[in-house]
């Protein structure tokens, strides 16, 4: 049947039970106080018994008197009559949001795989992305410094091109350009163009990309992940006999990927 307004909620009440274990007396403590004997109902092995003065028990208070003693081998219990305990199902969909406290729900106790960040919550935004102007190398390694910044979200890239990590987390570097060769050099053809992790030169090709052949412009590109701790740095740059970057055809960009 149809009906106007909130769905009745479906509530369930069920009476308190305290088991007594027998000590050869007649006196007991009750967990919760009654008015007399009539607030209760004892059974002493599944009997029940009947209360009152000169019956088989009284009680007031958290005192229950018993008319004979009993041993801890009986069974004996106390069901509360006057003390029900009632649990409340809500209907579907009935809890707003106003009715749960704040830090309440542990989503991590609850859901499974990789959980987005909430509304409100204290997620590291980081996105860096710079142009470069000419850049002349021979031989060295050089840094590719900025000669633009065209985002710095989080202000964690430096104008000489050197990025800082702001938390613990895996990190997206990106490059694209042009370079251009210089024939004149026996060895113009070596153009490496590498990511840097806190000032080191990478010691395999995981990081470094190359560039050939030397008397023509060449495109080059590179994407790594890679994981850093906080207040770790990291860079671009180059190895070059001769190689020259073009300005206005590349930009180099740093993003926190995921935070750990």
């Amino acid at each position: 049947m149809s009906y106007i307004g909130n769905q009745s909620q479906t509530a369930y009440s069920a009476m308190v039970k305290q088991d007594i274990t027998g000590n050869g007396g007649t006196s007991y403590t009750l967990s919760h106080p009654v008015s007399n004997e009539n607030d209760i109902l004892l059974y002493i092995n599944n009997v029940k018994q009947e209360g009152g003065s000169g019956k088989a028990f009284t009680a007031s208070g958290t005192t229950l008197t018993l008319s004979e003693a009993i041993a801890n081998t009986d069974s004996c219990y106390v069901q509360y009559i006057g003390l029900a305990i009632q649990t409340t199902v809500p209907p579907d969909g009935s809890v707003s949001t106003a009715k749960i406290a704040s830090s309440a729900v542990d989503l991590t106790s609850k859901v499974t795989g990789v959980l987005p960040y909430a509304n409100g919550g204290n997620q590291t935004v980081s996105m860096s992305a710079y142009k470069w102007g000419d850049l002349d190398q021979d031989g060295a390694n050089t840094t590719i410094p900025s000669s633009s910044i065209m985002v710095n979200i989080g202000s964690d890239l430096a104008s000489s091109g050197v990025y800082t990590c702001p938390v613990d987390g895996v990190y997206r570097a990106t490059i694209w350009g042009m370079a251009g060769g210089d024939g004149s050099n026996s060895q113009s053809s070596i153009f490496s163009c590498y990511l840097s992790l806190n000032d080191a030169f990478p010691s395999d090709d995981q990081y470094s990309i190359y560039v050939s052949p030397a008397t023509t412009y060449s495109q080059f590109s590179a994407n790594f992940l890679i994981t850093c701790s906080a207040t770790n740095t990291l860079r671009w740059g180059i190895q070059a006999n001769r190689r020259t970057l073009h300005a206005s055809h590349g930009q180099a960009t740093f993003k926190l990927e995921h935070q750990t």
